[in-house]
């Protein structure tokens, strides 16, 4: 199997299985951890230096010899990592200290007044940074994507990956309220992927993981928008 392939995969699988399978743990278990939760944990121990490896591996990859596009990518990457740091640190805080409801803020005091700043810097600035610089990232692998004589396995392996991924995605970019976002950002995918052709974008690695990707976040996405009547937090229905 191609490096590019072993790579795509384990980024889209690994996304899954370290960000969106150690919540379902804690929802069917029961687990906690004292005083961070397990999610966070894993996220802060494991997810940090996972994407860290993964994505600079990919980027090595690609052997991108653009100087404008290093720079955008470099600049993205540093951001997303800065809004990740911001986002799990406020949000450690802000499920410390919830609260809801004027009767629960009046009583609280000055405590409502921090507790706002941390639901801001959690939900608002944190997950905005770092998701915005993850499509910009995500865009440029795209665009600088090559096609590959690929088997029909490696294409069911990306595929699949690309499932957990788009997966992955919408619930992570809907529950940090930025899911309107992600769903444009997997129109502009499709509408890149079917310029290029889906023939041509299914000869290329990336292409077609983030194919994939953009479906189920749509059909996801829609669904979840349609039935609910709205992108409501998957937090909000599940009590975590």
């Amino acid at each position: 199997m191609d490096s590019r392939i072993r790579l795509i995969a384990i980024y889209g699988i690994g996304s899954f299985l370290l960000i969106d399978v150690p919540v379902f743990i804690s929802l069917l278990t029961g687990l906690r951890t004292e005083p961070i939760n397990f999610p966070d944990l894993i996220d802060i121990a494991i997810v940090v230096p996972f994407a860290i490896a993964v994505i600079l591996s990919l980027y090595r990859s690609y052997d991108i010899r653009n100087r404008k596009i290093s720079y955008i990518f470099f600049f993205a990457f540093a951001i997303f990592f800065e809004g990740h740091g911001i986002h799990w640190a406020a949000n450690a805080v802000d499920l410390l200290q919830h609260c809801e409801g004027a009767e629960c803020l009046a009583k609280f005091g000055e405590a409502a007044e921090s507790q706002k700043l941390a639901y801001f810097l959690d939900e608002i600035l944190g997950h905005k940074l770092m998701y915005y610089s993850l499509f910009i990232i995500l865009l440029i692998f795209l665009l600088v994507d090559v096609e590959l004589d690929m088997s029909r396995g490696e294409r069911f392996i990306l595929g699949s990956s690309g499932v957990l991924h788009g997966f992955y995605l919408i619930v992570a970019t809907v529950e940090g309220q930025v899911g309107v976002e992600a769903i444009i950002f997997a129109v502009i995918i499709l509408v890149l992927c079917l310029k290029m052709g889906i023939s041509n974008a299914k000869k290329k690695p990336f292409a077609l993981f983030m194919l994939i990707t953009s479906i189920v976040i749509l059909c996801i996405g829609i669904s979840w928008w349609a039935y609910w009547g709205s992108l409501v937090q998957p937090s909000k229905i599940l009590h975590f």
